[in-house]
């Protein structure tokens, strides 16, 4: 049953990011911006993001190719890869959290960003954003809140704590919440390469386009 669920619902993402492209196409910085750049992300920041994202790939496809693919558990040499990427996985989210916290607190301005989902509803194509959008904000929070409900669905896996029926709900919200957040990473990914080009370069470089409101 989750296989089916598994490949329809990545099926429905890409055929949401398609629609999204066709409609829109991708997005590039006006004239009047097309020369800014500013330093946006130090050097730890973008190590931290760089190994969330390889640690964050090697979860996915480590989880998921025995679960989507062969509908078996975990097991064996694929189960200690993706204990030792959790492990990694868990320290840099963490350190996300204590980094970005105080920039993702949501301020008044957020609404007119909302209030337009970036642009794309009509108003100003740019629309006004501190260090962070509303939408990347939103990103934000929610890979807080799966990321904290894989971990410790995760842990309850390795040392449990209930009966078998309260383990099987702990496996269920482990497989579910992951999933979501692949999907939700999916999403992102998208939004940061072809629907805003250049955007993936400040996370590279630390340098950014500018601070417009620019849905990543």
């Amino acid at each position: 049953m989750f296989q089916l669920i598994f490949w329809i619902a990545v099926a429905v993402a890409a055929a949401a990011c398609l629609g999204h492209l066709l409609l829109f196409g991708p997005r590039h910085v006006g004239s009047d911006l097309a020369g800014v750049r500013l330093h946006r992300f130090g050097f730890f920041e973008r190590f931290v993001h760089a190994l969330t994202t390889l640690s964050f790939l090697a979860l996915a496809l480590s989880g998921f190719a025995a679960s989507a693919v062969y509908g078996e558990r975990l097991a064996g040499w694929m189960w200690v890869a993706h204990a030792a990427a959790a492990l990694v996985f868990t320290v840099c989210v963490a350190a996300m959290v204590v980094m970005w916290a105080s920039d993702c607190r949501f301020a008044p301005h957020d609404w007119e960003w909302a209030k337009h989902f970036g642009g794309y509803l009509g108003g100003n194509e740019h629309v006004p954003a501190g260090r962070f959008n509303c939408g990347q904000k939103a990103l934000f929070w929610f890979v807080g809140l799966f990321g904290l409900a894989s971990v410790l669905s995760g842990v309850l896996l390795v040392a449990p704590l209930f009966d078998v029926p309260g383990q099987s709900r702990v496996f269920l919200t482990h497989r579910y919440a992951t999933f979501a957040f692949v999907l939700l990473i999916l999403v992102h990914i998208y939004l940061a390469t072809i629907a805003n080009p250049g955007t993936l370069r400040s996370i590279i470089t630390g340098l950014d386009r500018s601070c417009v409101g620019i849905i990543v």
